[in-house]
């Protein structure tokens, strides 16, 4: 083996070493990061009150639009077996449809008002925790000694400065609210399946339990 060689294999056994080292540190650190990344949070529990209730009253439209468009359909279909039977022709009430039509408008106006409530809010979250994280690692980078830098990989100084803080600011802007939004949209789209027809929310069910399996 040359000397390139030699090195080339020492760098590569240094840089899985690292990334090794990096991979167990967050495996025993996770709970306690996790934690301490909750308690900065509730300084803005307010904005996250406000994020949930955005999230709740626009999954709830959500919810509700479909039921209205159903009543559309309704209205057509009975309208024209009304029109087949008599032998009549098939009108629309114009009355009815409208006012289906501009509860569907008020309806999605009303989405997306709480949809940018919603993320207007959570942006002011994550980059309102970002900076507080930031100006904490700026204090802890000034207060270390020389040896450190000496001794530490430049690249993980500045990732976790940069790239972590980043990292931390997208998974709370959109995992966070997307977490929140599936497991409300879930829970409402059951009920509201069990209000329409609880048979075919049973069938529907076990149909589902057995794909997973």
């Amino acid at each position: 083996m040359s000397t390139n060689e030699k090195e080339q294999y020492e760098s590569s056994k240094q840089v899985a070493g690292f990334a090794d080292e990096m991979i167990l540190d967050k495996a025993q650190n996770i709970k306690s990061t996790s934690l301490r990344l909750l308690k900065k949070l509730m300084f803005q529990k307010w904005k996250i009150l406000i994020v949930f209730i955005s999230i709740l009253i626009g999954s709830l439209f959500n919810l509700l639009s479909p039921k209205v468009i159903g009543i559309a359909i309704n209205q057509i279909f009975y309208g024209v077996q009304n029109a087949l039977v008599r032998g009549q022709k098939f009108t629309v009430n114009v009355k009815t449809m409208g006012l289906v039509l501009l509860s569907l408008v008020i309806l999605y106006l009303l989405i997306s008002l709480f949809s940018y409530i919603q993320q207007n809010t959570m942006s002011s979250v994550s980059q309102t925790l970002t900076l507080a994280l930031r100006e904490e690692i700026t204090d802890k980078l000034n207060r270390l000694p020389l040896s450190y830098f000496d001794q530490s990989q430049k690249g993980d100084v500045l990732s976790r400065a940069t790239n972590d803080l980043e990292k931390v600011a997208d998974t709370l802007q959109e995992g966070l609210t997307q977490l929140l939004s599936s497991l409300i949209g879930i829970t409402g789209a059951f009920i509201m399946m069990l209000v329409i027809s609880p048979y075919l929310t049973l069938i529907a069910a076990i149909t589902i339990v057995i794909s997973l399996f």
